[in-house]
């Protein structure tokens, strides 16, 4: 996978990009979020309950989701492979990956079914911030490699105004997100380049979680 990618211009209010789905209210009232700072951020709420439940995305003895803090490349894995049933197998490790660090199973276990490739020297970057893009690529590959999904639909390239500015190696993968309902953006603007957020990668995950159980 390619190497982190710079955030130019970011929206005035890119925690929101994931909002525009819809929530079943009286759901989301009944269920116990245990963080103090999520107002606002209803879009999100039944995501958080349902990971913070199954101990993924969780911050130990903290009070505080942090919903709008930017998602590293190492933490975003560690949710990501916390979040399917793989089985383990013998891979190369990355050589700036730590041994110690809590991602580190989980970066490795990825790459060794090709949902992680590296930047190259046998380096991963697990503390550079993921773009939104980045993130959608990697749903798209573990959802490749647990399911079996058929894609019809070509890309309506009208849908969203900064289609364009996706990167020719994520257009396929962001395609197939926005066709099964994982990614929806806020229906204008689906922010590729910008870093993606903890709120917005627990609802992408929410929705792969789901799409991966219904198999």
């Amino acid at each position: 996978d390619p190497g982190p990618t710079p955030n130019p211009n970011p929206s005035p209010n890119p925690e929101g990009a994931e909002g525009t789905h819809s929530v079943d209210k009286e759901k989301v009232e009944q269920e116990k979020v245990i963080y103090e700072d999520l107002e606002g951020f209803d879009w999100a709420l039944e995501a958080i309950d349902y990971l913070s439940k199954k101990g993924i995305m969780i911050k130990q003895g903290s009070t505080y989701f942090r919903p709008k803090e930017h998602v590293t490349r190492g933490q975003f894995i560690e949710a990501l492979m916390d979040a399917v049933d793989l089985s383990e197998q013998t891979v190369e490790y990355f050589s700036d990956v730590d041994p110690e660090a809590s991602y580190f199973e989980a970066v490795h276990k990825a790459r060794s079914y090709g949902i992680v490739k590296g930047i190259g020297n046998n380096k991963f970057e697990p503390d550079q911030f993921l773009t939104r893009e980045e993130a959608m690529v990697l749903i798209d590959r573990i959802l490749q490699s647990t399911q079996t999904i058929l894609f019809t639909k070509e890309l309506n390239r009208d849908m969203y105004k900064d289609i364009d500015t996706i990167a020719p190696y994520a257009l396929e993968s962001i395609k197939h997100l926005i066709e099964i309902g994982i990614i929806k953006g806020d229906g204008v603007w689906i922010y590729p380049k910008q870093n993606v957020t903890r709120a917005e990668s627990a609802v992408m995950l929410y929705r792969m979680a789901h799409l991966v159980e219904s198999k």
